[in-house]
């Protein structure tokens, strides 16, 4: 049986942070045992640009929620690792698309089951009810902040 007695804070914002820093270190320890050099930031880019069609690098910043310039800079380092490559977009000579390279891919098929496992595991004791609850008021909390 799991352990339900967590102590959480008493701030809903509080408890949002405390659940995604627990999966974030679940997916951590999942790339770690099977000695995947990503971190997860790398991992979110990689996966955005399998997810994308023809995705730019604006693409994929406003899809990951990250800066541009830091963006840039892990394009870079997963050009170095083999796994993203560049190429110049016809119809603005200073933008690229990116594409995953057949290592990356390889990369995707290999990460995807494991972040797909940590989910799965995380939602196990949550009802279709519960989920509904969850999405209404993420829902609300997001009207709440963009109005």
């Amino acid at each position: 049986m799991k352990n339900t007695n967590h102590i959480l804070p008493d701030s809903p914002f509080g408890q949002m942070e405390a659940v995604l820093r627990e999966v974030k270190n679940a997916k951590k320890a999942a790339l770690k045992e099977k000695n995947i050099d990503l971190t997860l930031d790398q991992w979110d880019v990689i996966k955005s640009i399998s997810d994308a069609e023809n995705p730019n690098q604006s693409a994929i910043a406003a899809a990951t929620h990250k800066d541009p310039a830091a963006i840039t800079r892990m394009i870079d380092l997963l050009v170095k690792k083999e796994l993203v490559q560049r190429k110049e977009e016809k119809s603005d000579k200073r933008a690229y698309l990116l594409k995953l390279t057949r290592k990356g891919a390889g990369m995707v098929r290999r990460v995807r089951p494991l972040e797909d496992n940590v989910f799965a595991a995380a939602l196990a004791d949550v009802s279709d009810r519960d989920m509904k609850a969850i999405k209404r008021i993420a829902g609300k909390i997001i009207d709440g902040v963009t109005e």
